[in-house]
């Protein structure tokens, strides 16, 4: 997650980032507005641990809605907001229609949801991963799977590029994620 912010060169101008983390519990570890410069926010993402527990994938999507793309915390209403979903594959803390249902709440405040899914070839799973993203849920397009955690790192300059075509300078945060490695 750290190489996505380095290749998002945010700032005060530029992209702002903020970053959930999610597991049987959510937590802010940072708001749009809590670092302009980029290597706060590197150091500050390598930093952190993974939580672990349970994935709670619809509770991060309500928090990325309520809590982090508000104007007190570094929102702007004349940007796209953009937001990065990693998850470790199917919630498994409430029901898959739920997740759908706060992922379609996200998409209709105006979040243009970008998700990428390390997760096995379950039907289930990748379909999940699928209706995080914002519609019209094409993989490689809005949504991106990897088998391995490891494999992640081929996919970041793919989805960095794809988030900047949607608009810059943007709004990308939070960034949510369940990965067990910040780099």
């Amino acid at each position: 997650m750290a190489r996505v912010a380095d290749l998002l060169n945010p700032g005060p101008s530029g992209a702002r980032i903020g970053f959930i983390q999610y597991g049987a519990d959510v937590t802010n570890e940072f708001f749009l507005n809590t670092y302009e410069r980029e290597q706060d926010i590197t150091d500050r993402i390598r930093r952190l641990t993974q939580l672990g527990g349970r994935t709670n994938t619809e509770r991060a999507l309500v928090a990325l809605r309520r809590e982090q793309f508000v104007a007190s915390r570094g929102d702007r209403p004349e940007v796209k907001n953009v937001a990065l979903v990693l998850t470790d594959g199917q919630s498994n803390y409430e029901d898959r229609d739920d997740v759908i249902d706060a992922a379609r709440e996200a998409n209709n405040a105006g979040i243009i949801t970008r998700s990428v899914g390390v997760t096995a070839t379950a039907y289930t799973e990748i379909e999940e991963v699928a209706y995080i993203a914002s519609p019209p849920h094409q993989q490689g397009q809005d949504y991106f799977l990897s088998t391995t955690f490891e494999g992640l790192l081929e996919l970041v300059d793919t989805v960095v590029t794809n988030i900047c075509e949607i608009g810059t300078p943007g709004t990308l945060g939070p960034v949510i994620t369940t990965t067990p490695s910040p780099d």
